[in-house]
């Protein structure tokens, strides 16, 4: 054999041996070694420290502020202005307190230092107005009316007045409406009464100092909606920082730089808001007051100050976005033009200040107060035992050595082996989510032979039947994983391409609104095969863009669209949602990945269930899975205090399978391990909450260090002791790390 055949022959040999490797590596066995998560998916318990008792008087007699005129009475406020500077104050009956959208003790002095402040610093917090403007390539600093030339008019009805601004030097113009209701007031800017000329409106934001406070006199805090709700007390160490966050998240269809918007996969984003809500509070259980966006909040920011390091206040307010800027690339080695949005948004502003007095002036309070104001009804299910979410991955992908592949986790014989095993242990409804991932990347949610032949699928149909299980085909409205025709593009016309942290599918790219319709017929399709569906990310994304036709798309229109989708399929069955936007909550009654963690900004001293208070009598709230918590045994605590129901990722084969999929952070999921422990704690779980099923929160709070006490509206009680020690309260005692169901009388 010459020297040139024996190099061939051991570069073969060498082939087959890599691919001997690579196929052993993914496929093969790993032999009873079973890998157990250290990622520890939450850090709790946080601060669970009983409150104080605020004895102070906060009662304020506007006699002592003759700059401002009453304007607008009703039965529970009175309605007062300074037409001056524009600045309002809401004077509440019930508690005599008043709330102010300029401090009444600034004298422009520094509270904490006593320095004088410039003009430049007393203007900006004495401004009843803030904007932006943008010119051809960039948003300008924030300005205040007090620094430019301006006029204000107004104009008087029985509940209010209308405002009329006009930015002389700009040539901006628009109308603020302010009016007393039941609850507190509402402030509206309509669309059609904003007007600019040559220069462009970016945004504006009215009141920003509504609520603000030093926090040097009063107990308190800001309310911010991250996570299951964050709190930043007053008395926080870190102060001179603010927390700035688009409601929704970023405009995905909007983009300034040449890269991805996630550029850096590896970095974990900040979580959207989803609710377009925030809240102060000025004295603990004397009182509080929430903001509720009805229109406007797709285009809308929150921010909030801790201490701002100028000013040293603590603010909490809305802004709102008429435009974008986006790039226009000329080229394609990254080199651009950065031109912001010819057109405003149509964006008509609607807010609700809601105002919340005596023991309800909490974080308590004014979640029930979201709560109403929202108004989501339910049916009762009329169910004696709480549900759980199984979430079966059935297939996944990985990378092969020539071609992505397939491994099957759990086919459909396992699937059906699996529920009626799960049936005998957990006393409650399954509600299943099924992933069927095909090596395209796009899920299916049809029978399809890798999982077994139809004889098989017919038989798990018939037992998710028989076992009344709400099934759960797994399926996404807004992503593919290939550059396609229905591909949409950013409003520059670069092709909306998602980087994502995925060894398989590194790129992810957003569909057009065309895309979506195909996408919800195939839904609706399987639907009237008796099953429900699941979806994560498309309760979240809606995103402005360019589609297969070159017409633009607003993200306003994609919210609708996606709002109609949800509630069409809510109206055929059953749909859960991975932790979605507030939009959508009245069409889908079961949230998963619900979080009771926040994203552990340095200046949120607490983590509290604000929107577990909210809804968990109107949906049904899953946990993330309970298999991947390090210490389960804390996690399933603080399910009993969040009223949040059970979720476990699970397989029939061993998690080690998923080493090179996407689903690499599943660690363990092998049904036969961890079936015993669901029995477990799921029978923990239900033991402590089955009493409370469709029932509402009506108050929650910590009575002494690391004990919290939760009262619902059937007259339960729910203690929960994180402490090491036993704690006797109320009359009971509530043993170390455990907790205790009571009655009380009302």
């Amino acid at each position: 054999m010459s020297k040139a055949s024996r190099r061939l022959v051991l570069a073969v040999l060498l082939i087959v041996f890599t691919v001997f490797l690579t196929v052993n590596t993914i496929m093969g066995e790993p032999h009873g070694i079973h890998m157990v998560s250290s990622f520890d998916g939450s850090t709790i318990p946080d601060r669970l420290y009983a409150e104080g008792i605020d004895d102070r008087d906060y009662a304020i007699d506007m006699a002592d502020h003759p700059q401002y005129e009453a304007v607008a009475d009703n039965a529970s406020f009175v309605l007062y202005l300074d037409e001056t500077t524009g600045h309002i104050a809401l004077y509440v009956k019930d508690s005599g307190y008043a709330w102010f959208s300029l401090d009444p003790d600034y004298d422009g002095f520094d509270a904490v230092d006593g320095r004088e402040h410039s003009i430049q610093i007393q203007n900006r917090i004495r401004s009843s107005i803030m904007y932006r403007t943008t010119q051809t390539s960039y948003i300008t600093d924030e300005r205040h009316i007090l620094n430019v030339e301006h006029r204000i008019e107004y104009t008087f009805f029985d509940s209010g007045f209308e405002m009329r601004v006009d930015l002389v030097q700009a040539e901006i113009a628009f109308d603020v409406i302010v009016r007393l209701t039941d609850q507190g007031l509402d402030l509206d800017i309509p669309f059609d009464r904003v007007s600019e000329n040559e220069v462009r409106l970016q945004s504006i934001r009215v009141f920003p100092g509504f609520g603000a406070t030093t926090g040097l006199d009063m107990s308190g805090y800001l309310f911010i909606p991250d996570g299951s709700g964050a709190l930043i007390r007053y008395d926080t160490r870190s102060v001179g920082t603010a927390y700035v966050s688009s409601i929704y998240g970023d405009d995905l269809g909007y983009q300034t730089s040449f890269g991805d918007i996630y550029a850096d996969a590896n970095v974990v984003p900040v979580p959207t808001v989803r609710h377009p809500v925030l809240g102060i509070v000025h004295g603990i259980n004397h009182n509080a007051m929430i903001a509720v966006i009805n229109e406007g909040a797709h285009a809308a920011d929150i921010r909030a100050d801790i201490r701002n390091n100028v000013t040293k206040y603590f603010t909490n307010s809305f802004a709102f976005n008429y435009r974008e800027l986006y790039l226009r690339p000329i080229n394609n080695e990254g080199v651009g033009l950065i031109i912001s949005s010819p057109e405003m948004d149509p964006l008509d502003v609607s807010v609700s200040y809601i105002v919340q007095t005596g023991k309800d002036a909490d974080y308590a309070g004014m979640a029930k107060a979201y709560r109403d104001h929202l108004d989501f009804s339910r049916k009762q299910s009329g169910e004696t035992a709480i549900p759980l979410h199984a979430s079966i991955i059935a297939m996944d992908v990985y990378q092969g050595l020539f071609r992505k592949r397939n491994v099957v986790m759990t086919d459909y014989e396992a699937t059906e082996r699996m529920l009626k095993d799960l049936s005998t242990r957990v006393d409650g409804r399954i509600d299943v989510g099924y992933q069927v991932k095909e090596a395209k990347g796009d899920y299916v949610v049809d029978r399809i032979r890798t999982l077994g032949s139809e004889k098989a699928y017919d038989a798990l149909r018939k037992t998710i039947l028989d076992l009344d299980v709400d099934f759960h085909p797994h399926t996404e409205y807004t992503r593919v994983m290939s550059s396609d025709r229905q591909v949409a593009k950013r409003m520059g016309g670069i092709i909306m391409e998602l980087s994502v942290t995925s060894s398989v599918f590194p790129n992810h790219y957003a569909l057009d609104n065309s895309a979506w319709a195909d996408r919800h017929e195939k839904a609706l399709r399987i639907m009237d095969d008796h099953f429900g569906l699941s979806m994560s990310v498309t309760g979240l994304e809606a995103y402005s863009h360019v589609n297969r036709k070159g017409d633009p798309v607003t993200r306003a229109e994609m919210i609708d669209l996606l709002t109609s989708y949800i509630e069409e399929l809510g109206e055929k069955g059953s749909v859960m949602l991975s932790n979605p936007n507030i939009y959508v909550y009245p069409h889908v009654d079961k949230l998963i990945d619900y979080p009771f963690t926040t994203s552990g900004f340095n200046f949120v001293t607490d983590t509290v269930p604000f929107f577990q208070i909210a809804f968990s009598k109107s949906h049904d709230l899953y946990s993330e899975p309970l298999n991947f918590f390090a210490d389960r045994d804390l996690a399933v605590l603080r399910m009993i205090e969040y009223n949040t129901y059970p979720t476990y990722v699970l397989t029939e084969k061993d998690a080690y399978l998923l080493k090179n999929s996407d689903n690499i952070h599943t660690f363990t999921s092998e049904y036969d391990l961890w079936k015993d422990a669901i029995e477990a704690e799921y029978a923990i779980i239900n033991d402590a909450l089955r009493s409370v099923r469709d029932r509402a929160i009506r108050d929650h709070r910590i009575i002494v260090d690391g004990v919290v006490r939760v009262d619902y509206d059937n007259d339960v009680r729910i203690y929960v002791n994180y402490s090491q020690d036993d704690c006797d309260v109320d009359g009971v005692t509530v043993e170390a790390t455990d907790y205790l169901v009571v009655e009380v009388s009302s």
